[in-house]
């Protein structure tokens, strides 16, 4: 079978809403689709959301793993404005969500360096790391002047992102490294396994787990980068899934000098999941339709509990993903581990949220070496914004906030100090 390409069944579908073809449209959703927007309400949700003209000029924003799905955001235009529609894809190709926002007033590829970032203080150069068979695109900030330097690898969440972790119009990955080598230390980021092998990875459904998808490729950068004659010490800094797996990076690489955890979760992520799609309900503002319901996502969420390594596919991953985390808990894992380690919470995280990190607290409170630092303005991006954090939020350009940079800056400085 042919792989199922989600950016392609998502042009589709909105091609087919432009057009007014409702029915077509509606023969594409799931069956949890059916049920909540069936074709007429599906057609009246279609006229009372766009209402400056029909969706033309339809281009890719943003294409991520959420759950079972993969969220496929498309930047349309509508008369004289611009919106963006959001198209939650499963692994069949089926549509299972549908949500409308209007597009920020920033153009399409506007990103520019945050405030913070110097570039006269570093130059960047093209890097490749490979593991195995694998070989993904990144990029190194070299900061300017005489190292050595401390250097930290960045490691991306969940989904299949690219080097700079691109988020709708943000890049938060760009943002730390380039912030990081202004101000004297050296960063390394690179696209993940998934962005690039997506497809070839879906092949071996029956052995693929989180080592694949992330730890193997995050200790290759940090072997390359410790390579160099000109880094001091390698630290990991790892964001959301990523944190998650920085004790298992760090336990792999001894050689790391420290760990720094951004909004990573101890839960586990099918739990997290349940919780997400609450606060969601809860707190989002504009309609949004489809998706699994929660008595769904926890029937979902206990299943993964009595997977075997026999069992089929479950929320969009191999019964060898989820059984690759069963048992694993991060915060355990580190507090036997001899890095230094900083972690970093956004108190308007609701995808890993606070109370994570009073997770990782309880488990590291006998440690002394462990800094705990919370941001109570910052989302799950470590931007800042006011009120619940919802998702529609995302699509707002921004930057990852000043003070979370110069941390890990500080942090990668004081634990890679050459005696």
């Amino acid at each position: 079978m042919a792989h199922m390409d989600p950016v392609a069944v998502a042009q589709k579908y909105v091609a087919l809403l432009a057009a007014g073809n409702t029915a077509d449209a509606a023969r594409m959703h799931d069956a949890t689709m059916a049920a909540g927007l069936p074709e007429p309400k599906l057609r009246a949700t279609l006229a009372s959301l766009v209402t400056k003209g029909p969706l033309t000029d339809c281009r890719e924003f943003s294409n991520t793993a959420s759950g079972r799905f993969q969220v496929v955001v498309l930047n349309c235009a509508s008369g004289p404005d611009r919106m963006l529609v959001k198209v939650s894809v499963d692994e069949k190709g089926l549509v299972g969500g549908l949500y409308f926002a209007p597009a920020a007033t920033t153009p399409e590829g506007a990103h520019k360096p945050a405030p913070y970032v110097d570039g006269a203080r570093f130059s960047e150069v093209p890097m490749v790391v490979k593991s195995g068979r694998f070989e993904l695109a990144g990029t190194l900030a070299i900061p300017k002047g005489k190292g050595p330097f401390a250097a930290v690898v960045l490691v991306a969440g969940s989904g299949p992102h690219d080097q700079d972790e691109t988020i709708g119009p943000n890049k938060p990955l760009k943002d730390l490294a380039q912030g990081l080598a202004s101000r004297g230390v050296m960063a390394l980021r690179y696209e993940k396994r998934t962005q690039k092998y997506g497809a070839d990875i879906s092949a071996t459904k029956g052995t693929y787990t989180v080592q694949d998808e992330v730890v193997e490729d995050a200790v290759a950068a940090v072997a390359l980068l410790s390579a160099r004659k000109d880094v001091s010490g390698v630290v990991v800094a790892g964001h959301s899934l990523g944190g998650n797996m920085v004790p298992r990076i760090g336990a792999q690489a001894p050689v790391l000098k420290g760990l720094v955890v951004l909004a990573g979760n101890v839960s586990p992520v099918e739990e997290l999941v349940v919780a997400q799609v609450n606060h969601i309900q809860k707190h989002a503002s504009s309609p949004e339709s489809g998706g699994a319901s929660l008595e769904q996502l926890r029937t979902l969420a206990a299943a993964v509990k009595t997977l075997t390594p026999e069992s089929p596919p479950l929320m969009g991953a191999p019964a060898s993903y989820w059984l690759d985390l069963k048992g694993y808990n991060p915060a355990t894992m580190a507090a036997g581990l001899p890095q230094p380690v900083l972690l970093l919470q956004g108190g308007r995280d609701y995808q890993v949220p606070p109370s994570e990190l009073e997770l990782w607290k309880t488990a590291l409170r006998a440690r002394k070496d462990v800094t705990f630092k919370t941001y109570p303005d910052l989302n799950h991006l470590f931007m800042a914004g006011k009120g619940p954090s919802v998702p529609a939020e995302y699509v707002n350009p921004g930057h990852v906030d000043v003070a979370v940079v110069e941390d890990v800056a500080a942090f990668a400085k004081r634990v890679t100090v050459r005696p």
